[in-house]
């Protein structure tokens, strides 16, 4: 049987714009497909396309968040085997990963710092974005960038796969909150070798959990299903918003530390 390689090893330059794609999970607790299905009411969302719903969502978090500081916490964990001993890959880590964006009336992102450490809180890599260059530490480079509209914390949700025919949507109200998921299970046609699993992948599930009153994604999964019947959580992020939070002097530190570095060249 003839298997393809498909490398889902993490990148870790962070460049300028890629966290509007990337961000993710606001929650003290973590809501997952189970415990959104062990609910007392689970309501039929599908009465309206699901990307008509998306779209709801993500519009009513956009209008919260024009002319002030928008702030992101995002903790991701992974359940991959070790990599193989091949110079260049780098796996997935997990990650604790703070960002601070100000968006203007307007609605583009004026500038942001991003800021992503290890779970014991040893800084990894910062990316800088302010007046039309964005720098990243991994790399040590400065590149132009310019303002970019924020498009939402989606995790590219909104690019596919609610698109898809096959995506499913529930409203599902738990204790006193109530939120929407979205998910969609995508087959191979046959297995498929990856890197961050000795074992060939079979399927794939996505699940994105939305809070209905802010609009904001709360969690992010994706469930890997193996040859061997195994079931790994490829990854899992929730995000923490803070709309109106300022920066404090040690994170603003670093448009100081971009614009030095910008003189010296």
């Amino acid at each position: 049987m003839k298997k393809t390689k498909l490398i889902l090893v993490a990148a870790v330059v962070l460049m300028a714009a890629s966290f509007i794609v990337n961000s993710v999970v606001a929650v003290n607790t973590r809501i997952s497909e189970v415990s959104a299905r062990s609910a007392a009411n689970v309501i039929d969302a599908q009465i309206s396309p699901p990307e008509k719903i998306f779209q709801e969502l993500n519009n009513n978090a956009l209008a919260s968040i024009k002319g002030d500081w928008l702030y992101v916490k995002e903790y991701a964990t992974h359940d991959v085997d070790p990599l193989p001993d091949i110079e260049g890959l780098i796996p997935l880590r997990d990650t604790v990963t703070e960002i601070w964006y100000y968006i203007n009336l307007n609605g583009k992102v004026e500038k942001f710092v991003t800021i992503e450490k290890t779970m014991d809180g040893e800084i990894t890599q910062i990316a800088v974005f302010s007046d039309g260059t964005a720098w990243n530490s991994f790399v040590n480079e400065i590149v132009s960038q310019e303002s970019f509209m924020f498009e939402g914390l989606h995790y590219g949700l909104a690019y596919s796969q609610i698109k898809s025919p096959d995506i499913k949507v529930n409203t599902v109200v738990v204790g006193d909150l109530n939120v929407t998921e979205f998910s969609i299970l995508i087959s191979e046609n046959e297995p498929i070798d990856m890197l961050d699993y000795d074992k060939a992948l079979l399927s794939i599930e996505h699940y994105y959990v939305f809070d209905n009153l802010t609009g904001f994604l709360k969690t992010k999964k994706t469930i890997a299903y193996l040859e061997d019947g195994s079931r790994r959580e490829l990854d899992f992020i929730q995000v923490e918003v803070k709309i109106g939070a300022e920066p404090p002097s040690e994170v603003l530190k670093y448009f100081d530390i971009k614009k030095n570095l910008e003189d010296q060249k």
